[in-house]
């Protein structure tokens, strides 16, 4: 490779627990925690021998079930906690902006949620509503050409909050199922905003399952898009509408089913990255409108009764209108999105302990951006395919407590060989095992 290897190590551990007391109530906690760290380069495909992170993220949480007569109540609370560090000293620096450059992260997010779902008749009521608070801090000391900074952001100030009030009706009878909802938002910054959503489905015959779905988004900017180095706090929400139908077909009784979806998406003031080439200035804006449309056919066989094969196939397109030198202009935007992507997966229990399992991924060609770090110079190009081809095989152990597993990866990418003139071919393999109390 003419490129070094960049290193990485991953440390994670995940517990969770459950309390049944008697029929009417359950206990749940979760809790993950991963620390993360390795090396990171200067630019794409450009080297920095001494530019290093860590990240250290903590999710935790309870979910609470109450039976009381019908209804069903639900009480969830989750906190997510993220810290990331990174540290480039610049000794051995390859064309590096920064001389020294030193940043840290805080973020820290609270979700709560209660809801109830009861059943009368032919309907199921589910009403409920949830809050989430999110808030950052970030601290760095940077050195370059042009002198030493000290930016820093409180999370007393770079923060936002979200209340949410929903209810959703489900009708279910003589093959005809119906779901009808609406969600009220209120956010700290944005107000309120009210968005719905609403699908049927309707059995035609045994085998074959029509259905639709319309409904409408809304998206929030993050704090990073509002407050980082790249922010900008007069964006706009995002807001969408979608529009879904398809059928299914079933070949009976645990043999598969087939099913085929076409979906259109129209999004009004999308948040986009942006360069600006005269102020070399880069910041997240708004766009005016993004529609995306595309067709989506997977299913699953059970060819035997050991040997099972799960396919899907996507194809999506799609463009933006926005405003050029103060004239609509609308042109295919989806970058580094393939238009064509297949996965196959094929998988057999060979014996009652052993699974074997082949998954082929291709991806079809992309259109891209190229920045010129010499020029600052950007022109289109066209990214090739490339298929990953991934072995898995487990073995059960202990009644199905012990699972031992290993992993094995090849890899051929032709993506930039036109670029730069090679092809990133690789071959991975890794095992572990996991373990049921």
């Amino acid at each position: 490779s003419i490129f070094d290897r960049a290193w990485y190590r991953q440390n994670s551990v995940q517990a969770n627990f459950a309390i049944q007391a008697g029929k009417a109530f359950r206990f749940q906690s979760f809790n993950r925690y991963s620390k993360n760290s390795g090396a990171l380069d200067n630019d794409a495909f450009v080297d920095e021998l001494d530019f290093t992170y860590t990240a250290k993220n903590l999710q935790t949480g309870v979910k609470n079930t109450i039976g009381i007569g019908k209804a069903q109540v639900n009480v969830l609370y989750q906190l997510n906690r993220t810290r990331r560090n990174y540290l480039d000293d610049s000794t051995k620096s390859r064309n590096g902006f920064y001389r020294f450059n030193q940043s840290a992260y805080k973020a820290m997010e609270h979700f709560t949620e209660a809801f109830v779902v009861y059943p009368f008749g032919f309907f199921r009521l589910t009403p409920g509503g949830d809050f989430r608070a999110a808030n950052t801090d970030y601290n760095a000391h940077q050195v370059s050409a042009f002198g030493a900074s000290k930016p820093a952001q409180s999370g007393d100030s770079v923060k936002q909050e979200q209340t949410s009030l929903y209810a959703a009706l489900n009708f279910t009878q003589h093959g005809f199922s119906a779901e009808g909802g609406g969600r009220f938002n209120h956010h700290s910054v944005y107000g309120n905003n009210f968005a719905f959503n609403f699908n049927p489905s309707y059995l035609v015959t045994k085998n074959v399952k029509l259905f639709a779905n319309v409904s409408s988004g809304y998206k929030t900017p993050s704090l990073y898009q509002l407050f980082s180095v790249y922010g900008n706090k007069d964006l706009q929400p995002e807001t969408s509408l979608n529009l879904e139908g398809g059928a299914q077909v079933f070949f009976g009784a645990e043999k598969g089913n087939l099913r085929a979806t076409y979906f259109n998406r129209e999004v009004k003031d999308v948040i986009a990255f942006f360069y600006n080439p005269a102020t070399f200035r880069s910041s997240y804006i708004n766009q005016d409108r993004q529609n995306d449309h595309g067709i989506e056919v997977d299913g699953n066989l059970q060819l035997t009764k050991m040997i099972q094969l799960r396919a899907f196939y996507s194809y999506v397109d799609g463009k933006i209108t926005t405003k050029q030198n103060g004239r609509d202009t609308t042109y295919f935007n989806l970058l580094r999105r393939p238009k064509h992507t297949v996965n196959i997966y094929l998988g057999t229990q060979l014996t009652p302990a052993l699974y074997v399992s082949l998954n082929v991924n291709t991806v079809g060609k992309r259109e891209d951006i190229y920045f010129d770090p010499v020029t600052f110079a950007s022109q289109p190009i066209t990214l090739k395919p490339y298929t990953l081809v991934n072995l898995t095989t487990e073995y059960a152990l202990l009644q199905n407590r012990l699972t031992l597993f290993a992993d094995f990866r090849n890899v051929l990418d032709q993506t930039y060989s036109d670029i730069y003139g090679y092809n990133t071919a690789g071959f991975n393999a890794y095992g572990g095992f996991r373990f049921r109390f």
